[in-house]
Order: structure tokens, then sequence, then C-alpha cells
């Protein structure tokens, strides 16, 4: 999220220090240190996006085969919002196609939020963010 030229880290995971597999309550107030990995919490993400436009950048890096791959995209409209909705995502198109993140968080526009305790998602048979260890818009 752009923030007078900066940027708003609102998830940061680097070394698996902090659990990420929280509550619902958890990841409504946020949760870990700014100065490590942390989850920004999603009254403040609701609060933050509902005051202007912001734009969204994901940036991922992950480790497999010995080599580190580095993927970023950008998107134009992000806006989550309140408790009440389940935090739905509303995030608009990739601003460049093409990559492998494109359908990371787009393709998940309009969806709530999902927790270990409270499973929002669109499959019925599993949990998502039990499977996948922590919250995000399955």
């Amino acid at each position: 999220m752009c923030l007078l030229g900066g940027w708003t880290v609102i998830q940061r995971r680097i070394d698996g220090s902090v659990p990420f597999n929280g509550t619902w309550a958890d990841y409504r107030r946020g949760f870990g240190d700014k100065t490590g990995e942390y989850w920004l919490g999603n009254d403040n993400l609701h609060l933050l996006t509902n005051q202007k436009n912001y734009s969204l950048r994901m940036d991922r890096m992950s480790r497999g085969s010995g080599t580190y791959l580095s993927v970023t995209c950008s998107h134009g409209y992000f806006k989550v919002s309140d408790e009440k909705n389940a935090y739905r995502l509303d995030v608009g198109r990739p601003q460049v196609q093409g990559n492998p993140c494109d359908i990371m968080i787009y393709a998940h526009s309009g969806y709530a939020f999902s927790t270990v305790d409270r499973d929002n998602d669109l499959v019925k048979t599993i949990s998502c963010a039990k499977c996948y260890g922590g919250g995000w818009w399955y």
C-alpha cells in the first residue's frame, strides 16, 4: 500500500519464528513485531484502506531447489471490509500481467477472511486456514 511515497507492510514472514496459525481475534488485532515477522491486523487493514484509495504490491520470495525465486505483483486498488463483513477482500486487476503472482490475490477478490477457528473459505470439505497453517482470503 502506497503511503506518502513509501509502503506500509501488512505481512512479513521470514523464518517461521512467529506462528501464523492464529485465531480470528489474533488476526483482528494483529500480532508479531514490526522488526520481525508480523500481521498488521484486520481491523487496522480495514481502517487504513477505507480512508482513501490504496494500491497493493506483493513481494514474494520463496526457496526451491536451492535457489531463491523473487516475484513482485502490483494491483491498483486494495480494500478490506469490516469485521461484520468478515474482512472481505476487494482488490483490482494486476497492473502488469504475465507473472506467476497475477492470480495469487486477484482471484481471491470478494473472498471473506478465514482463520483456524472461523472457516469462511469456499472449500466445504476442509478448512484452508488449518490446512495451510494461517489466516487468509481462501
